[in-house]
């Protein structure tokens, strides 16, 4: 038929219809890239529905690591510890209390009192793990 801007001149007449949907290969192409995009429209979909599900996943999981890290912090902070409790450590338990052991546990709490005056903090005692902290035996 006759190829005309709008339409094709056929043996049943004009029709209103790109020509481009008369010619088999190209019809067959893109109705196969639309079933490609369908098909990848549809994967989209169920990852985005995977990635919700993994990020409220991921949400309640990081509450619930808040709420136990303060639970952790109640416990640490409102437990009733003893000051004996150092004797507790790898460094003095099960082992003989010798004249070294005291040296060192008495020098490391003589060392406080530089400290006189000082708001006793988590920092504060972040401070003295981390540049007082004696090696352990």
């Amino acid at each position: 038929g006759i190829n005309a801007e709008y339409g094709i001149w056929s043996d049943l007449g004009w029709t209103r219809q790109s020509p481009i949907f008369c010619n088999t290969p190209l019809k067959e192409k893109l109705e196969d890239t639309s079933d490609r995009l369908n098909r990848t429209t549809r994967k989209l979909f169920k990852t985005e529905q995977s990635l919700n599900d993994t990020t409220q996943l991921l949400q309640e999981k990081m509450e619930q690591l808040k709420d136990t890290q303060a639970l952790l912090e109640e416990a640490r902070t409102l437990s009733k510890c003893s000051k004996w409790d150092i004797l507790l450590t790898s460094s003095y338990y099960r082992k003989v209390l010798t004249q070294d052991l005291y040296t060192k546990l008495t020098q490391s709490w003589n060392m406080l009192e530089d400290f006189i005056g000082v708001n006793v903090t988590n920092g504060f005692i972040e401070h003295f793990k981390e540049f007082h902290e004696d090696d352990e035996d």
